[in-house]
């Protein structure tokens, strides 16, 4: 009976907000303004999120790069997509369809190789490298939590993160019932 492993994702996130806000103007581009309500910058990129870790994510002509909090690029735009924040002082990048993941400064720590990458949490990120298999890698990139056969919901993969070093999954067969549980960092099944 093949088995299949399912994370059930509970979507919170706490991230650090500066006190930039981003703002789009007249020419539909964002700019960024201060707790002031002082625009640091006019419209200068085609999107722009909220600050983690010193940085945000912007888009211009199509690539994304981070911007730190006086406005200043400090990863240039190069990437086809980013997560929205950093985590642990890493963030998953996407080129060419593949994800890696690069530090605050932009430096590669995890080539991309990966189909998907989530968030680091608790020193670990899901990945998949394979299409339908699914690990958990360091900050080295090094699998800890080896190949399983793993759904995740990836509306939601933002979220597929630990907690108090477990995270849940469910547990499917082919029949379609469910077993719901908890695996600890190294896999282990837990209660």
């Amino acid at each position: 009976m093949k088995k299949i492993l399912t994370a059930t994702v509970v979507y919170l996130t706490i991230i650090t907000v500066h006190a930039q806000t981003f703002f789009k103007d007249t020419n539909e581009k964002y700019g960024l303004k201060d707790d002031d309500d002082a625009v640091i910058f006019a419209g200068r990129y085609d999107e722009g999120f909220l600050f983690t870790e010193g940085l945000a994510p912007v888009k211009l002509n199509g690539k994304w790069g981070f911007i730190d909090a006086t406005g200043a690029e400090v990863i240039t735009p190069q990437f086809d997509a980013v997560s929205e924040y950093f985590s642990e002082g890493l963030v998953a990048v996407c080129q060419s369809d593949r994800w890696g993941y690069i530090d605050l400064s932009g430096n590669v720590v995890i080539p991309q190789r990966y189909e998907f990458a989530g968030p680091f949490s608790e020193g670990l990120a899901v990945v998949n490298p394979s299409g339908s298999d699914w690990e958990f890698i360091d900050h080295e990139g090094i699998p800890v939590i080896p190949m399983v056969k793993l759904h995740v919901d990836e509306t939601y993969y933002m979220g597929v993160r630990f907690y108090n070093g477990r995270i849940h999954v469910v547990q499917s067969s082919e029949e379609g019932e469910d077993r719901e549980f908890y695996i600890d960092k190294k896999g282990k099944e837990i209660n």
